[in-house]
């Protein structure tokens, strides 16, 4: 079903705010150069909260290599050919969470403030609407303030706080707050 929707909508055009075209589009296997060169673009400050480590070179391949969009969905945001934000709805084909997807999004500093997060997460409950998600997850850590008010400015609501549960890239526990979306209402 997902593919019949990537096809259907991919490649768009977007408008950012300040007049940038941006294309979004899915991950395709030639982008892995490019992809780990985002990765590396992000300050260290801001990647030690990111869930994996994406500045590993065969962490990027195995992404570009083994790509299964009905496991996890990588849309890309695209300037020239610089990728400039990367979005990914998770879910699992079974099981009693089959019904859940789960969004994570990394937008470039430069391209932050400009309306590119939102068009992202709008695409990503356009696309999990149309593949019958009934819930999105969002995780942040708990010092993530801008992430979690960004995420409740999009109807994302928190449901759980659970405190020294994940750590960063330095090995830091930090408290890991879980945010939720209802597609249906």
């Amino acid at each position: 079903m997902i593919h019949a929707v990537i096809e259907q909508r991919y490649p768009r055009q977007e408008r950012l705010s300040d007049g940038t075209e941006v294309t979004l589009r899915p991950l395709r296997s030639t982008d892995e150069q490019r992809l780990l060169e985002f990765f590396q673009s992000i300050p260290l400050s801001q990647r030690m909260f990111i869930k994996d480590k994406v500045t590993d070179p065969y962490v990027i391949s195995g992404w570009c290599h083994r790509i299964d969009f009905s496991a996890v969905f990588p849309l890309l945001a695209i300037v020239g050919d610089q990728i400039v934000a990367d979005a990914t709805l998770h879910q699992d084909r079974t099981g009693w969470q089959a019904h859940i997807g789960r969004i994570r999004f990394l937008v470039h500093p430069d391209f932050r403030g400009r309306g590119l997060a939102t068009a992202l997460i709008g695409e990503l409950h356009t696309v999990a609407q149309q593949v019958a998600l009934d819930k999105l997850e969002a995780l942040a850590m708990a010092e993530q303030t801008d992430v979690i008010a960004f995420m409740q400015k999009n109807g994302y609501h928190e449901v759980a706080r659970i405190k020294d549960y994940v750590r960063d890239i330095d090995l830091q526990p930090h408290d890991l707050v879980i945010l939720v979306h209802d597609l249906q209402t």
